[in-house]
């Protein structure tokens, strides 16, 4: 389940984030995947989406997988093509610019986990000819590349993909945007309900990810 968000506006975002995830759209971090034994993450930002778009169908499409195995594969794939420092910096704002390094490594493996036991059974990929990238704009070490996902039940879906150039020249996914629901921003609206505790650091946000896989 979603974080517990902040009034009931944050509550409808996120009860339609949810929603609009687990329609089998292929969205949701971790990013760009090459097909096969070809170099990760190399080539535009066009092909890493795309790319993604057909490694996720090929990992996470078959129906008999069974959760463990599911979780295992999801993880993979996060620990690859997902970037946590950038993605975490775009949720948390200036607490992540005010934190140490052990707070960073600490809420990246909260953050890892609590992804890999919300998500990891609702994405699924889907048919090649269901995304279609429709814009790309390059803002220096990032990208968002604009696509349409097309549904069968509810029409086009907008999907924008946040992608953060990395220290060793690869592109990584930092943020999904789904019919104009931020990923980053509903988190970050959801962490900002939590206290700035002094001299806490980020440890507050890790307990609140860690509660949030229990049960």
């Amino acid at each position: 389940m979603p974080l517990p968000p902040n009034g009931r506006g944050g509550r409808h975002r996120a009860r339609r984030l949810g929603s609009l995830l687990t329609i089998r759209i292929n969205a949701f971090l971790v990013g760009a995947f090459l097909l096969l034994a070809a170099p990760a993450h190399a080539g535009s930002v066009e092909q890493f989406v795309l790319d993604f778009n057909q490694r996720l169908s090929i990992e996470l499409g078959p129906t008999d997988l069974g959760e463990a195995d599911r979780r295992t594969r999801f993880a993979a794939l996060l620990d690859e093509y997902l970037d946590l420092n950038a993605a975490s910096a775009l949720m948390l704002g200036a607490r992540w610019g005010a934190a140490s390094p052990e707070d960073r490594a600490q809420f990246c493996a909260a953050f890892r986990d609590y992804l890999i036991h919300n998500f990891a059974g609702r994405i699924h990929g889907a048919g090649a000819r269901r995304l279609q990238i429709t814009g790309v704009v390059l803002d220096g070490p990032n990208a968002t590349v604009s696509s349409e996902f097309s549904t069968d039940h509810i029409g086009a879906l907008s999907v924008d993909w946040r992608l953060a150039m990395g220290g060793d020249a690869t592109w990584r996914l930092s943020n999904v945007t789904v019919a104009g629901l931020s990923m980053a921003a509903v988190m970050r609206a959801q962490f900002d309900a939590v206290p700035d505790q002094n001299g806490a650091g980020l440890t507050p946000l890790v307990s609140l990810l860690r509660d949030q896989q229990r049960g």
